[in-house]
C-alpha cells in the first residue's frame, strides 16, 4: 500500500470539494469516498501495525567483556532482572566460553541486582568445600576438589580458572556483599562427599559415638558394597546415625546438621537416579534438586540468586509428560520461594566444540540456531562475540508459538525461556590434567 502523508490526503479532499459542480456530483462523491478510505487505512496502519507481516527482529546486544561490565551489552537484561529473584542460565557442558559468561553474569547481576547466592549443579558437600575455597583461596584444596571431578564435564581447565577468578572477585567485595554458593544437586561426586566427611573426622572434639559412626563409614567406603558403589549405603547409615544420636550430632554440628543430613539423603538419591530410566530418572533428580534448593533457601537470609545449570534444568515448562524441569517447579509450585520470579536464559551454540568428559577430546557441538528469524538476524551481526536476544517484544512470534523449541508443540517459547544467549565459535574446554591417568 502506498502511504500518503496526512496533510496531502486532506488537501486532495478539499480540492475535490472546490471543483465539484452539479455535473460532477458522482465523480466528487467517488473522490471523497476514496480519500476517506485511504485516510482510514493510513490511520489504522499507524495505530494497529501490520499484524500479518513478517516478524520484527528481536532486540539484541553483542556482548563485549573487554571493559566495564556495565557496558558489556548485558544491560539488555535490566528490565527483567529487576523483576525476578532467580536468574538461571543454561549451558551445554564443557564448552570454553561458558565459564567466562558465567563469571560476567555474576558480576553484572551482583552490581545491577545485588545477587547474594550462586546456585550450582553440584551436591551440598561440593558447594560447602568450594565455599571454603572462596574464603581462603587455598590452592591445595582447589586441586583436591578439581581432581575429585575427573571423568565429568567439570574436570577442565576453564572451570579451575573460573574458581580462581570468582575467588578474586569475591575477595574484592565488602564483607556484607560476599557471594555464597548453594549446591542443589544430588551427590554425584563421592570424592566431594568423602572430603566433607574427612573434615569432620579431623575435629579434636569428636564424641565417641560419632567417632564410632565415622569408623563404620570408612568400612563401608572400603567395601564398596552399595547398589551404586558405597554412596547409597553410606547415605542410609548417616541418616540412621543422626536419628539415633540426634542430640550428639546437633551439639557437634549445630545448624550444619541439616546440611549434613541433606548430603546423606542426596547420596541415596543419586543411586536411585542412576538405577532408573527416563522419564523416571529425570523426575527423581529434578525433585531432589527442587527439595534441596527450597530447603537450603529456607535456612538462608533472603536474597537474589543466580544459577548456571545444564540447559534442560532451566526450562519453565515441561516439554513432555513426566519430565518437569527444576525451573518449572521453582516458577510454579506454591511452596517455592521463587514462584513467578524466575528468569531463564539458555546458552545456545553456533560452530562450537565441547570436551568429551571421558576421553578429554574436542568434539563438535551441533548448531542449535534452528528458526529462520534468529538465523537471519545472526547473519547480520558482525564479529564472533556472543549475542543476547530478548524474546519478548511487540509482534514477537516467541510469545505466540513454541518457535525455536524442539520436541514440543505446547505453549509459547516465552513460557519456557525469556532470552537466548547465542555463543559463536567457542573452542572446547581443555582437560584439567591428562585423561586416563589416575
Amino acid at each position: 500500500m502506498i502511504e500518503l502523508p496526512h496533510d496531502i490526503i486532506w488537501k486532495r479532499w478539499a480540492m475535490g470539494m472546490l471543483l465539484a459542480d452539479k455535473k460532477g456530483q458522482l465523480r466528487y462523491r467517488i473522490f471523497i469516498m476514496t480519500g476517506l478510505a485511504v485516510l482510514l487505512l493510513w490511520t489504522g496502519s499507524r495505530l494497529m501495525g501490520n499484524r500479518d507481516g513478517p516478524a520484527e527482529a528481536p532486540p539484541h546486544a553483542v556482548l563485549n567483556f573487554s571493559g566495564d561490565v556495565g557496558k558489556s551489552g548485558l544491560s539488555l537484561l535490566d528490565r527483567d532482572v529487576s523483576k525476578n529473584d532467580l536468574i538461571l542460565a543454561g549451558e551445554g557442558h564443557a564448552i570454553q566460553a561458558n565459564t567466562e559468561l558465567q563469571l560476567q553474569l555474576i558480576r553484572y547481576l551482583h552490581e545491577k541486582a545485588g545477587i547474594r547466592y550462586i546456585a550450582l549443579e553440584m551436591g551440598y558437600s561440593g558447594a560447602s568445600l568450594f565455599n571454603e575455597y572462596l574464603s581462603t583461596g587455598d590452592e591445595a584444596l582447589l586441586e583436591q576438589l578439581m581432581s575429585a571431578t575427573k571423568g565429568t564435564a567439570h574436570w577442565n581447565r576453564s572451570q579451575a580458572d573460573f574458581w580462581q577468578d570468582l575467588h578474586a572477585y569475591n575477595q574484592s567485595l565488602p564483607d556484607g556483599e560476599k557471594l555464597r554458593l548453594v549446591g542443589v544437586d544430588v551427590e554425584h561426586s563421592l570424592g566431594h562427599s568423602s572430603m566433607y566427611l574427612a573434615k569432620l573426622l579431623k575435629r579434636q572434639d569428636l564424641p565417641a559415638a560419632v567417632k564410632a559412626d565415622m569408623d563404620r563409614v570408612n568400612e563401608l567406603g572400603r567395601s564398596g558394597s552399595g547398589s551404586y558403589g558405597p554412596g547409597e549405603e553410606i547415605g542410609r547409615f548417616l541418616l540412621e546415625a543422626t536419628d539415633r544420636n540426634k542430640e550428639v550430632y546437633r551439639t557437634l554440628l549445630g545448624e550444619e546438621l541439616d546440611g549434613f543430613r541433606l548430603m546423606a539423603n542426596n547420596m541415596i538419591r543419586v543411586s536411585e537416579f542412576k538405577k532408573a530410566k527416563d522419564p523416571e530418572a529425570f523426575r527423581i533428580r529434578e525433585n531432589a534438586m527442587y527439595q534441596s534448593f527450597v530447603q537450603q533457601m529456607g535456612r538462608l537470609p533472603e536474597g537474589k540468586v543466580f544459577g548456571q545449570f545444564g540447559g534442560d534444568h532451566i526450562l519453565q515448562h515441561e516439554r513432555s509428560a513426566g519430565r518437569e524441569p527444576l525451573a518449572s517447579m521453582l516458577s510454579h509450585r506454591t511452596d517455592s520461594p521463587f514462584r513467578g520470579k524466575v528468569l531463564s536464559i539458555p546458552y545456545e551454540y553456533e560452530n562450537c566444540r565441547r570436551m568429551d568428559p571421558k576421553s578429554g577430546q574436542s568434539v563438535p557441538v551441533l548448531s542449535q540456531v534452528t528458526d529462520s528469524t534468529l538465523r537471519e538476524q545472526l547473519q547480520l551481526v558482525p564479529g564472533n562475540g556472543p549475542v543476547l536476544f530478548r524474546l519478548s517484544y511487540p509482534g514477537s512470534p516467541y510469545e505466540r508459538t513454541p518457535a525455536h523449541l524442539n520436541g514440543t508443540d505446547q505453549g509459547a517459547t516465552t513460557d519456557y525461556i525469556q532470552y537466548l544467549l547465542l555463543i559463536r565459535n567457542s573452542e572446547a574446554a581443555l582437560p584439567y590434567g591428562t585423561p586416563g591417568e589416575s
